[in-house]
């Protein structure tokens, strides 16, 4: 859940460093039965009061084009497959593949 990184090019520069052949990305993207909007008050509701998780919120939300783009500077992207009903969430969530250089 990538979104969640305050620090994701940190992040994706350290996970690249250790040159894994392929990373499994599990996200949900910003679609039009989705918006940003709604992303940012799931993961408020969710973090801050369905739990208790001290986790960040910083605005990290993409289109499944702007995950492909942004993992797609380490290595070949797929979009391996999309769970459209996940119980308890009202988005659907992507499975990329990054099969990296």
């Amino acid at each position: 859940m990538l979104h969640h990184e305050d620090g994701l090019d940190e992040l994706l520069h350290k996970l690249a460093s250790a040159r894994a052949e392929r990373w499994i990305v599990v996200e949900n993207s910003v679609t039009e039965q989705a918006p940003v909007a709604l992303h940012e008050f799931v993961d408020l509701f969710f973090t801050h009061t369905l739990n208790d998780f001290a986790l960040a919120c910083p605005g990290q939300h993409r289109t499944v084009e702007g995950w492909t783009s942004i993992l797609g500077a380490y290595g070949t992207v797929r979009l391996h497959a999309q769970l459209q009903r996940v119980p308890g969430i009202p988005f659907s969530y992507e499975l990329f593949v990054v099969e990296t250089r």
